[in-house]
């Protein structure tokens, strides 16, 4: 996924969904940035964090789902 904007939503499919609290996000050298980025909304099914305090670069973001299932996606801000 690569981005210019200052919001990425995430959208849960099949019987996946996000557990509060369980966002993690990780930059190129695998330190954790979470702290950069504000979750703008939260639902089960639906997470939508703003980016624009993220450097442009590679990110890995992390979420957990209520059962301990772990969902991964690269990030690229540019």
């Amino acid at each position: 996924m690569t981005l210019i904007s200052s919001e990425v939503k995430f959208i849960a499919l099949g019987d996946l969904e996000f557990a509060e609290n369980s966002i993690r996000i990780y930059n190129s050298d695998g330190m954790e940035v979470s702290a950069s980025v504000e979750v703008v909304h939260q639902s089960p099914l639906q997470i939508t964090l703003a980016i624009s305090r993220l450097s442009a670069g590679t990110y890995v973001i992390r979420m957990e789902s209520p059962d301990s299932r772990v969902f991964v996606r690269k990030l690229i801000k540019r």
